[in-house]
């Protein structure tokens, strides 16, 4: 964890990958290792008569390999092409083979290209008979491989149901011992959401407030999304970067956070950890527990935290529509979480994103707790200029009332109804949004009756009647006219509201302007109904 820009991301990807080692084991159940073991656990008997049987099934059958590697002259270090010795290989499929090659006098504690014993094969391909073959004959449980990983390092990432773990554990292991990145097995059990690991290790003793070398405890880790890259992007020094839970598939998380089987681990995580009086202000690079349970939207650990007296100050609100409450915005902002705080990518604080996507309960807190409306974003857009944009009726309204200016110019020289015109289907928070035509005009109206000026041209010397009329948005044109605008007023080519909408095609329109204009030359005056 060095250079923290999120400095998570080379240990991280270290955690979560060269655990993995030796290569990716496709033979490595995920089913619950205890339902299938035929030992019975208890490590110091003596009873191997259960081995006289067919091998255990595994996703990869490795028996003709191994049967190969057998007959090789330097039968005890013999190494396929992988790396892998037969006693690594019968470790990864089951204990029935693993027995028969230790009757060759092969050393159990002997290494694989990657510096792993068997043990470690076993407790990564979670084959518990296998393990509890090695334990009973006095398999290293402290020894390391390559990355100074133990078997407990192993067993923190893979064994969920912590049936492997309480087996090793009984052998005393050196539950404190660091990897080469300076994590011990319950920072990765913390990470991985790990529960059953996490409670058997501070069962037996594990320090719950040690660091690492950045300084971040177990706690810290048990508030992170498994995923170092996504991590990254959360906890980048700059601010949070809101779109990175667009991607949340791509990274393996959870679509909802609130209510995931993985969550509620982690839940238990930092209630287990609590409970033997971890640190909750323990704080690194500014970063505590309930700073990053907020940045990652994770509802369940924010309250447990603030229940136990964390400190909000300085936490950012900016995703919490990817999971947190409008009441727990509230509460964090109450004891003092940064409401004016934006992302890394934009520029934009809590209340930009919030009116962009649309969520009024919490854009009323905010606003409360004092968020400007007068923000500008990197793109000199306001929060009235996207809630505009998208149609967020609600949200408009709200801003509106607070103060927000509605003839203010983004970069592009564009007022909020410019951008309402101008906006076309778009893509935001993970979906597809389309605005209904009365959405539209009902945002016109609004933005118009606040004393919007619809004659205002943008950079390119178009106005909100032409970008409307191009797209076919009748209601937007009849509000406009309604407030008393001019359809008739030229863009910066000299062309009119009736040319654009006829070079996009839109007829409909062209037909409704062309009434409008005879009306007009008729002396009929505005009034006539139009536009839906």
């Amino acid at each position: 964890m060095k250079d923290i820009n999120f400095a998570m991301t080379g240990p991280l990807e270290t955690a979560s990958t060269a655990i993995e080692s030796p290569t990716p084991s496709p033979w490595a159940s995920p089913t619950d290792a205890a339902q299938v073991s035929t030992f019975d656990g208890e490590v110091d008997g003596n009873d191997y008569s259960e081995l006289d049987r067919s091998p255990t099934l595994a996703e990869q059958d490795h028996e003709p390999e191994i049967r190969r590697m057998l007959a090789q002259e330097q039968v005890h270090t013999f190494m396929n092409e992988e790396g892998q010795t037969a006693l690594h290989l019968a470790a990864k499929q089951d204990a029935y083979l693993t027995l028969d090659v230790l009757s060759r006098g092969v050393d159990i504690n002997i290494r694989n290209v990657n510096g792993e014993t068997p043990l470690m094969c076993a407790v990564n391909a979670e084959n518990i008979d296998t393990v509890t073959l090695l334990l009973k004959n006095h398999a290293d449980v402290n020894a390391v491989d390559d990355q100074h990983a133990t078997c407990l390092h192993f067993a923190a990432m893979k064994d969920e149901s912590g049936s492997i773990t309480r087996l090793l554990l009984r052998r005393n292991p050196d539950i404190e011992t660091m990897d080469n990145i300076g994590l011990t097995p319950l920072f990765l059990a913390a990470f991985e959401g790990n529960d059953a690991v996490v409670r058997q290790l501070l069962e037996f003793g594990a320090e719950p407030e040690a660091k690492e070398s950045d300084g971040f405890s177990a706690l810290h880790y048990a508030c992170m999304q498994a995923n170092h890259v996504f991590m990254s992007r959360i906890l980048d020094k700059r601010g949070p970067d809101f779109e990175a839970f667009y991607e949340f598939l791509m990274y393996g998380l959870p679509a909802n956070s609130s209510h995931s089987t993985i969550s509620k681990r982690r839940a238990q995580i930092v209630d287990s950890l609590l409970a033997h009086n971890a640190d909750v202000h323990a704080s690194s690079k500014g970063l505590t527990p309930l700073h990053i349970s907020a940045a990652t939207a994770q509802e369940q650990l924010v309250n447990i935290l603030l229940s136990n007296s964390a400190s909000s100050t300085g936490v950012p609100v900016i995703t919490a529509y990817w999971g947190l409450t409008p009441e727990t915005v509230d509460l964090l902002l109450t004891r003092g979480a940064n409401v004016s705080t934006t992302d890394c990518r934009w520029n934009k604080p809590a209340l930009t994103w919030t009116a962009e996507i649309g969520s009024p309960a919490t854009l009323k807190v905010l606003l409360s707790h004092g968020a400007s409306v007068h923000h500008q974003d990197t793109q000199g857009s306001s929060a009235l200029h996207y809630a505009g944009a998208n149609a967020r009726n609600e949200s408009i309204a709200l801003l509106l009332d607070a103060g927000a200016n509605p003839n203010l110019l983004d970069s592009g020289g564009n007022t909020p109804l410019v951008r309402l015109a101008s906006g076309r289907r778009f893509y935001l928070a993970g979906r597809w949004w389309n605005p209904l035509a009365a959405e539209r005009k009902e945002a016109a109206t609004l933005l118009l009756g606040a004393g919007c000026d619809a004659s205002v041209k943008d950079m390119h010397g178009n106005l909100a009647v032409h970008y409307a009329a191009g797209n076919g948005y009748r209601g937007v044109l009849e509000a406009i006219e309604m407030a008393g605008g001019d359809l008739e007023l030229l863009d910066g080519s000299g062309r009119t509201a009736v040319e654009w909408a006829k070079e996009k095609g839109e007829m409909e329109v062209v037909s409704v302007l062309k009434r409008k204009r005879m009306v007009r030359g008729a002396g009929g005056g505005a009034g006539e109904a139009g536009v839906q």
